[in-house]
């Protein structure tokens, strides 16, 4: 089975209880765009009221939580925000299991706008500044001091709050988390601009109970708020945010480095999906303009706007085809009437292909596994890429005996988008070409995906009534709505939401004596380039050019005994190691601590810093100001 098919089995269990219409499940993307939309306008109204500086952020948000409507707001925003994610996320896995990947532009920047909005994410959980935000601050600081162009005092501005250094950090926070909503805008539409009528929004029925929804777990589940930021050194237990914070908890099971390295693959691996899998063959329509009449049906009904009406050299309207977006759905062979456009794939009267049996089963090529083992008499089954394609005169040859019988089987939720509908459209004639107005009805079935096939169309083909009045299609899909699962999965679905929203993990002990190293120290320089005299005086620098410095070695002991916990050694920075040396580092301790650091080439070069006591539980940072160990 596709991934396709995979998808509608699935689906069709929602659609049992939402209904084919209101299945969520087909309207993942849209769902994403509305929850992104409701948290764009609820971060508006908390901007209003929220002070740009670390000293006043918490005590700003604190004031907003205390008022009714602006927690109200504030729990909204959050939750739009986590099911914004969720809903990307869903959309991501539906495009990766249905192979829709492929389309590489698409790809790409759905990638980019989910990589956005994480970040957007975590931007607006470090402006909070609590112990949550301050966590967060420390992990990133710790994956980008990793790389040898970040200084590693980032971390330890989040550590110590200095609040000299977060005031520059908050304020480009605050701009990029504003920024980086109006760029998603951008890469979501850069994401769709290559489809014909591209759904912005779900239908309006399932954006109010999901607005609905979304209210009642902002007014019954706060989202959580820890402690300010400044109480502790390290966070120890705090707020985990699974939605965006989930890439953070591999840094809790694994090293700096081996996190840089699952980075680099998941990233390389996700952005070089389309071309690591062969595209399927796209049977490209032909479209013989002589027979062209302009009408325009065709590149209204093609839904990856690859069809564009242009006039020729005598100024008469043709349609013409980019074979570029062309993704090979051949719904414009059934769009035209004059039977301008021809396939390699369909033939054109496709129906009357039957010959002389009685009745026709017409099924998507998603769909044709599912009439296995389907045996009926004086019935012939054909397979299209979709239903979309067929045209309304192959419709009109077979429904011309009031004996024969035609069964169309067609996705609840296309593939190619629109190919079910339009066949709809134009057999009830709400869509051009239209079949002809004689048609008895009662002898023509559409059925969507999800539904017990087989038997259906058995009953169906088998029924000797007929209606002579019947003047609409049979559709036999999920049309009701049963009330009381939908609201009872719905509540369990968005009740889920603030429980992982507000979870607690620690990745600092808090038992545990820790002490951070986070220093930078000038060591003294091995090498030194002499000025060379020939250059002229302005030329020469007026000191000597340092082109090394010494390494530094922090070692860490226990006084009770001596012994020794903790040693490295730490190297300078710069292509000749002529820069300062940097250093980060967490090392758990005992309760008396003596520590020394000296440099390697000038062992007499040392600073001591003696009779060092951690209480349980707490959390020093070692400093090198005004030339001396400090804490």
């Amino acid at each position: 089975m596709s991934g396709h098919g995979i998808f509608l089995r699935v689906g069709a269990f929602f659609s049992k209880i939402f209904s084919t219409k209101y299945n969520p499940f087909y309207h993942l993307g849209t769902l994403a765009i509305y929850f992104f939309a409701i948290a764009f306008v609820s971060g508006i109204y908390l901007f209003l009221f929220y002070k740009v500086d670390p000293t006043q952020s918490y005590i700003s948000t604190v004031e907003i939580t205390n008022q009714w409507i602006g927690n109200l707001m504030r729990n909204l925003h959050r939750y739009s925000s986590d099911l914004f994610v969720v809903f990307v996320v869903l959309h991501f896995l539906h495009m990766l299991i249905t192979g829709k990947f492929k389309r590489v532009k698409s790809w790409l920047f759905g990638i980019v706008s989910l990589i956005i909005t994480v970040f957007i994410g975590l931007t607006g959980f470090v402006l909070v500044w609590d112990q949550k935000a301050k966590l967060l601050g420390v992990l990133t600081a710790k994956l980008l001091i990793y790389l040898p162009f970040f200084d590693p005092s980032i971390a330890g501005a989040f550590l110590i709050n200095d609040l000299a250094y977060l005031g520059g950090i908050f304020r480009v926070t605050l701009f990029g988390h504003i920024f980086f909503c109006a760029f998603t805008a951008i890469f979501l539409w850069l994401h769709e601009i290559h489809l014909s009528k591209p759904g912005i929004f779900p239908p309006k029925k399932i954006m109010l109970y999901a607005g609905i929804f979304t209210l009642l777990i902002s007014l019954f589940f706060d989202a959580s708020l820890d402690v300010p930021a400044q109480d502790t050194v390290l966070p120890t237990e705090t707020g985990f945010n699974w939605y965006y914070f989930f890439g953070y908890f591999f840094m809790k099971i694994f090293s700096v480095g081996w996190n840089w390295i699952l980075i680099l693959i998941v990233t390389l691996f996700i952005f070089s999906f389309p071309f690591l899998f062969k595209k399927n063959k796209n049977y490209i329509p032909v479209i013989n303009t002589d027979l062209c009449d302009g009408c325009q049906q065709c590149a209204e009904d093609c839904p990856y706007d690859s069809i564009l009406i242009k006039q020729n050299e005598k100024g008469e309207d043709k349609a013409w085809l980019d074979n570029e977006k062309c993704v090979g759905c051949n719904i414009c062979v059934g769009s035209c009437k004059s039977m301008a456009i021809t396939s390699e794939k369909i033939v054109p009267h496709l129906i009357n292909s039957a010959g002389n049996t009685q009745h026709h089963i017409i099924t998507c090529s998603y769909l044709k596994s599912q009439l296995n083992g389907l045996d009926l008499q004086n019935t012939k089954i054909s397979e299209t890429i979709c239903v979309g394609n067929i045209n309304a005169k192959a419709f009109d040859e077979t429904l011309v005996s009031e004996k024969n019988k035609l069964v169309i089987l067609g996705c609840e939720s296309c593939y190619y988008r629109f190919g079910p509908e339009w066949a709809k459209n134009r057999l009830n004639h709400k869509r051009r070409p239209v079949i002809k107005s004689s048609v008895n009805y009662s002898n023509v079935l559409f059925v969507t995906s999800g539904q017990n096939i087989k038997k259906t169309i058995s009953d169906f083909i088998n029924n000797a009534n007929v209606n002579l009045n019947k003047k609409e299609l049979t559709v036999k899909d999920f049309s009701k709505v049963n009330i009381a699962f939908a609201i009872l999965l719905s509540a369990l679905f968005f009740v889920s939401i603030p429980y992982f929203s507000n979870q607690k993990l620690s990745f600092y002990s808090s038992t545990n004596r820790t002490l951070v190293l986070n220093l930078k120290y000038t060591s003294s320089p091995i090498h030194e380039l002499q000025n060379n005299s020939s250059h002229l005086s302005h030329m020469q620098s007026p000191v000597p050019i340092i082109s090394g410095r010494s390494e530094i070695k922090i070692e860490v002991f226990n006084t009770k005994n001596n012994e020794l916990v903790f040693s490295k050694n730490y190297s300078p920075r710069g292509l000749r190691k002529d820069i300062a040396v940097y250093v980060y580092d967490e090392v758990e301790v005992p309760e008396n601590i003596k520590i020394i650091l000296s440099e390697t080439e000038f062992p007499e070069v040392r600073h001591e810093l003696t009779n060092i006591q951690l209480m349980k539980g707490e959390s020093r940072v070692l400093r090198f100001l005004s030339g001396k160990l400090t804490l």
